[in-house]
């Protein structure tokens, strides 16, 4: 069974990636309140991909995508970023480290073929 890590300050959006995601697949959703929180989670959970939200507040996702590519255990995971910020990224090349980005709102089917392309 995968296990994807979401990660998000906002309880009900963690609630909706999670509920959407269990509605189209069979994977264990792991969950973390903010970057600091999933660096620790990393470790616990071993997830197969980790999905971030760009904005949180102390360590925003890019924050978080940095810390966590700073452990070679990590380099593998894939990481998603997800925004409703439709010009975060537009024009720019990806950071490194970063599989891709989804845009909020996001279908459950969509967002489950975006995890499944990057195994």
């Amino acid at each position: 069974m995968r296990t994807i890590l979401v990660v998000d300050d906002e309880q009900q959006i963690r609630e909706l990636v999670r509920l959407s995601l269990e509605l189209v697949t069979d994977w264990k959703i792991a969950q973390a309140r903010s970057g600091e929180e999933a660096l620790a989670r990393v470790r616990i959970e071993a997830p197969d991909a980790i999905l971030l939200d760009y904005h949180m507040p102390d360590l925003d996702g890019l924050g978080t995508l940095a810390r966590l590519r700073e452990e070679p255990a990590n380099h593998s995971i894939p990481i998603l970023i997800y925004t409703a910020d439709r010009h975060a990224f537009a024009g720019k090349p990806l950071p490194v480290g970063l599989a891709g980005v989804i845009y909020k709102p996001f279908n459950p089917a969509a967002l489950k073929e975006k995890i499944e392309s990057l195994w």
